[in-house]
Parts: structure tokens; C-alpha cells; sequence
């Protein structure tokens, strides 16, 4: 296990850099770019250069993080808001937690039109999920 707070602290913050890499992959097949034109086709393809720089760069989109209060969760806000990224965070409806720079959002994960609400409210177009099983049974999943 982790056994130093440092050590977590790093571990969320890769992980958080990992999601947002994955999202703004996953956005658009224009992340990817041939290096130079095509050539004769007994050469060898162009490799594919990034258009952008993992962890430098920000894409556009407006990211909603859904179980923004839980350890992973509040790291992943942050990340989100330390980038630059248009972000809100959805709490459940009891809690009082606020993100500086980020907006924040309501719901219980399990009602399908309050969860569908946010997004809409966010105009969402990236979600990570950051929700963890309160007991660890089947009869927390989703």
C-alpha cells in the first residue's frame, strides 16, 4: 500500500494528469496528425506526432467530475482548475464542499435526471468519474 501521504498525494495526481490525457484523446481523431504528406506507398508511413503536449497543453472542453467530495475526487477538481479547464464538480445534495475557481453542482449519482441535469446545467462534455463504493459489496455498484 502507500504509505506516505506524499506518496498518495503524487499517486492522485498522475492518475488525475492520466484521466485528462485519456479524455483529450478520446475527444477528437484531430489530436493526432500525420508529421508530413503521404508518400510512395513502398515507403514507410509518416509516424503520428501529438498536437498537442500531454500535461502542458489544455483542450477546450468543460469538465464535470462526478464524487468531487472523495479523496480522489477533490485531487481530480483541483488538477482540473490548477489546468485551466472549465470545470464543475458534483457533490451529494447534503454536502457543503466548494472548489475555488470551480462551480458546483448537486446530485445523488444514482438519480438518473438530477446526474442528467448537471450535465446539462455544465454543458459537460468531458465526464470523469471519481465515485467509490461506500461498503466495497455488489450492492454498491451502479
Amino acid at each position: 500500500g502507500l504509505t506516505t501521504p506524499l506518496l498518495r498525494k503524487a499517486v492522485i495526481c498522475e492518475m488525475a494528469r492520466v484521466i485528462l490525457l485519456a479524455a483529450a484523446l478520446a475527444r477528437s481523431a484531430t489530436a493526432l496528425r500525420p508529421a508530413v504528406p503521404r508518400m510512395a506507398s513502398r515507403q514507410r508511413p509518416a509516424p503520428l506526432r501529438m498536437a498537442f503536449t500531454p500535461g502542458v497543453d489544455k483542450t477546450d472542453e468543460k469538465v464535470t467530475i462526478v464524487g468531487a467530495s472523495g479523496y480522489i475526487g477533490k485531487a481530480v477538481v483541483r488538477e482540473c482548475v490548477r489546468r485551466g479547464y472549465d470545470t464543475t464538480a458534483v457533490t451529494r445534495p447534503q454536502s457543503s464542499l466548494t472548489f475555488d475557481g470551480a462551480t458546483t453542482a448537486r446530485a445523488e449519482s444514482e438519480n438518473l435526471n438530477d446526474i442528467t441535469q448537471c450535465f446539462k446545467d455544465a454543458q459537460t462534455q468531458v465526464v470523469i468519474c471519481c465515485l467509490a463504493s461506500r461498503s466495497g459489496t455488489e450492492a454498491d455498484s451502479l
